[in-house]
This record gives structure tokens, C-alpha cells and sequence, in this order.
């Protein structure tokens, strides 16, 4: 299979906002199912991940407004500003997995980057 092209809002996105593979299925997941609510354990059952990392990861995605928590769990923002982005995104990932999967290994471990963010002093965050 011959990957379509990759625009590059698409790829400067990955870059610069999605720290690993599982955060990106997950939000994919919700994304996909918006407006379906996802549990902890359900989403660390999908994105083979234990409870606490996936409750770490929900709570990344919430913190970035991708997702938003509900009395069951979590669901797609919609009315985030990445909303049009994240769909742009999931339009390209299945044909362009490997090259996602690159630019997400090729960050740093989520660990340097969560702590770089401690010194991040944007309003918007």
C-alpha cells in the first residue's frame, strides 16, 4: 500500500503535540466514538496500557482540552480548537502509520517533555 501524501499542517501537528503512540490511539478512539464516554480501564484495555498510565494519559488529554471527563468517563471534545486537526489527523493515520509512528519516536520520552512543560508559562495551558 502506497501512503497518501501527508499535509503538512498534519505532520507539523504530530510533531509538535502527540508524545506517543498509545496518546494517539486513545485519542483517535475517543475521537471516532465522540460521543461515546471511555473508562480508564477501557481505554488501557484498547491501548494496552495499565490503569494508572492510561488515567495519566486521559488526564494529558483533558489537561490539552482534546477530550473532556463526564460522568462516565471521557469524550472528544468537539467544540476543542484542535478539533478540525484531530479529524484531518485521523483521515491520514491508517495510511500513514509508519510515518507517524517515525515522528513519534523520533520526540523525546514523555518524561523530558512533561517536564518542559512544567516551565511552559503560556496562558493557554
Amino acid at each position: 500500500m502506497v501512503p497518501e501524501p501527508m499535509p503538512d499542517e498534519v505532520l507539523s501537528f504530530v510533531g509538535a503535540n502527540i508524545d506517543s503512540v498509545p496518546q494517539l490511539e486513545a485519542l483517535l478512539l475517543i475521537w471516532d466514538s465522540a460521543p461515546r464516554e471511555w473508562t480508564t480501564a477501557e481505554i488501557a484495555h484498547r491501548v494496552y496500557l495499565p490503569d494508572e498510565r492510561a488515567a495519566r494519559l486521559l488526564q494529558d488529554l483533558a489537561a490539552r482540552r482534546w477530550v473532556v471527563a463526564g460522568g462516565a468517563g471521557y469524550a472528544f471534545n468537539a467544540a476543542s480548537t484542535d478539533a478540525p486537526m484531530v479529524a484531518h489527523l485521523a483521515a491520514h493515520y491508517r495510511s500513514n502509520l509508519i510515518r507517524i509512528a517515525e515522528i513519534i519516536h523520533r520526540k523525546a520520552s514523555p518524561a523530558v517533555l512533561d517536564f518542559a512543560r512544567a516551565f511552559d508559562l503560556r496562558k493557554d495551558r
